[in-house]
This record gives C-alpha cells, sequence and structure tokens, in this order.
C-alpha cells in the first residue's frame, strides 16, 4: 500500500526542497514527522512535483571529485578487492571493443565519416586517436595529405574509401569541383581536376 504524503509533509517539503541534499532532506523530514521513507520516493515525489534540488547532480567549475589527487594505489584503498574489481571490468570491456585499425563512424554534421582507431593509449583523448580513413588509406599507399591539401571522392561517395576513389587535391582543384558540380562521375570529377591544374597554371602564369 502507498503511504500518502500529508499536507504538512508535502508543504514542508516543498519549502526544504532546495536547502538539502536529497539524503539530508529525506533524514530531516523522517525526524520530524516520525517517519521511515526512503531517499528513492523523497526524490522521485520532489521530481514529480516540481520541487528542485539544492543541486543539479552536476560539476561546476573549480569542482573537484574526491579522487582528485590520489595515487592509483590510494584510490584503490578505498575499494574492497571485489568491488573494485566489478568497478573495473566495464571499462575493461568498452576498451576491449576498440583495437588499432578497427573502423570507427563519427557522426559530422548531418553524416556519419568513417575513421579508422590508430592508437589505444587511453591517456590520450579520443579523438586525437583516431583519423579519417581517407588519410588512413593513402598513408597505407605512401600518400600525405600537405597543408592546403584535402582528399576528394572521385565517385562522390564519401564511404567509398577505395584506394583508386581517392585523390588528394589543393583548395583550388576542390573548389572548382564544387563550384561547377563536376562530382559523381569519376570519369567527369577526373577531367573536372584536369581543367582546374590547366585553369591555375594560366592564371599563375597570367600573374607573373
Amino acid at each position: 500500500m502507498i503511504k500518502r504524503y500529508s499536507q504538512e509533509e508535502i508543504k514542508w517539503l516543498k519549502n526544504n526542497s532546495q536547502l538539502y541534499s536529497r539524503k539530508e532532506l529525506t533524514e530531516l523530514l523522517n525526524a520530524k514527522f516520525n517517519d521511515n521513507r526512503t531517499k528513492s520516493s523523497v526524490a522521485t515525489y520532489c521530481k514529480k512535483h516540481g520541487f528542485k534540488a539544492c543541486t543539479d547532480g552536476r560539476f561546476k567549475p573549480g569542482n573537484r571529485t574526491w579522487s582528485t589527487g590520489l595515487s592509483s594505489e590510494e584510490h584503490r584503498s578505498h575499494f574492497t578487492k571485489e568491488s573494485y574489481s566489478s568497478m573495473k571490468k566495464p571499462l575493461a570491456r568498452y576498451r576491449e571493443k576498440h583495437k588499432v585499425g578497427d573502423r570507427y563512424m563519427m557522426k559530422v554534421g548531418d553524416v556519419r565519416i568513417p575513421y579508422i582507431i590508430v592508437s589505444t593509449d587511453y591517456r590520450i583523448p579520443f579523438k586525437k586517436r583516431i583519423i579519417p580513413e581517407t588519410r588512413y588509406v593513402l598513408k597505407q599507399h605512401g600518400i600525405e595529405v600537405p597543408e592546403g591539401y584535402s582528399v576528394l571522392h572521385l565517385d562522390g561517395n564519401i564511404l567509398n574509401n577505395d584506394i583508386s576513389n581517392l585523390v588528394v587535391v589543393s583548395d583550388y582543384e576542390r573548389l572548382v569541383i564544387t563550384s561547377n558540380g563536376w562530382f559523381g562521375n569519376k570519369e567527369i570529377t577526373k577531367t573536372g581536376l584536369e581543367y582546374a591544374k590547366l585553369r591555375k597554371l594560366i592564371l599563375d602564369n597570367e600573374n607573373g
């Protein structure tokens, strides 16, 4: 049977919900009204009725976790052998999901771009442990992408990263191709690139 809150309890919760943590609020409520409600039931009731807590549970700038500054041995000493092992297992399983050479689809804007995992050193931010699959494939064939250049898919399919479908182009060449809509067909794109190179050469000669 669900135990309902009295009007006095409701009024007290409303007036005090922002002054204490949910644990403290529950303990004070039980002491004041000689009750035995659980923290979860009090938290659920407050949330349902819009009684805000003293914190949203998020870390604020400058806040530090309890384990900040502890060595791995000091951190481990706060747990039993069983609880520490239980805590580490999910992390270990997650890390095993990604291996060097694995493909990872990252959302960029409205599309997903294939990247390749190049490191499993988890001390390094994730985005620094992956590179676009296009550059990975080119690198496997001894081709680097210099600054001011990018990789173009000849058939317009960003998921087709076969070496035969990739070409390194300058910013000017890409601009010519995209502005004229010369993509989606390999032969048209290749011809457009030759035009762009010739056009650039002519412009450079005209400018001295």
